[in-house]
């Protein structure tokens, strides 16, 4: 049976939870709940009720910064209990190898996944030409930062 992956943004605690319960016997086919504004409302307590209801939190920060800026915010989000963690692929090769990293926590597993964003699905084509220049289409791009992301070591791709 495929797995589901939820969106919770824009859910309240309440609801999520009151959702998540009322799934019962069907929350077993649920791979990962996708959050980021409940997390920013009410804490990394999200990460860890999430957890505790049986479910992997992914933390969709889509983060993109400097390598050490992006190693602290992942490693705090693990040590909170976050199980995936996005990172946008523009961020570079070295940026999403220092995520990698910091997902082991001091352990000899990772204990967390990343994954890397390529395009935001939201931007039009005018948009995509401000940013990536006028020579390349969306697709080529997403391939482009798919192959940083394989590059770095990032097994998932968005």
């Amino acid at each position: 049976m495929n797995r589901i992956c939820l969106a919770l943004d824009g859910m309240s605690f309440e609801k999520v939870v009151g959702f998540f319960r009322k799934l019962g016997n069907l929350a077993k086919v649920v791979r990962a709940a996708k959050v980021h504004d409940l997390v920013d409302a009410m804490g990394p307590m999200v990460l860890t009720v999430l957890n505790a209801l049986g479910f992997t939190p992914w933390v969709d920060y889509k983060l993109h910064d400097t390598t050490d800026t992006v190693a602290l915010r992942v490693a705090a989000l693990v040590r909170n209990g976050a199980k995936i963690i996005t990172v946008h692929a523009s961020g570079g090769v070295e940026m999403m190898q220092a995520a990698i990293k910091a997902t082991f926590s001091g352990c000899d597993e990772p204990m967390a996944e990343i994954y890397a964003v390529t395009v935001l699905t939201s931007l039009n084509d005018k948009e995509i030409e401000r940013i990536y220049g006028k020579d390349r289409t969306r697709e080529e791009i997403v391939h482009e930062f798919a192959l940083m992301a394989h590059e770095a070591g990032v097994r998932t791709v968005v």
